[in-house]
């Protein structure tokens, strides 16, 4: 049994990822909850909506903090295969074509 990685289809995969990171950690919807909150002072929903907001955005930052992370890992592995492919280029030489 063997498998085939494709070290371009990892490195367009890190580059989604961090793509993706970045327009995630654009987006600020706990800030429309805080700012909605200072048209009705006092009001018990106030708080509440506080706590969801920074609850957004906390998971929202730990999204894409993890999506970099995982970017970094997938060029980490792009790396390390290209290296395996020319350690054994090296150790086997050039493959004839027909033997």
């Amino acid at each position: 049994m063997s498998y085939e990685v494709e070290v371009k289809d990892l490195r367009d995969s890190a580059t989604a990822a961090r793509s993706a990171a970045r327009q995630v950690a654009r987006i600020t919807p706990g800030s429309h909850l805080t700012s909605a909150g200072t048209g009705m002072p006092g009001a018990e929903s106030v708080a509440v909506m506080v706590r969801v907001g920074s609850a957004w955005t906390t998971e929202l930052s730990d999204w894409a903090r993890a999506a970099r992370g995982y970017a970094r890992t997938l060029d980490t592995n792009a790396d390390q295969y290209e290296l395996d492919d020319e350690a054994a280029r090296d150790a086997f030489g050039p493959i004839v074509q027909g033997r």
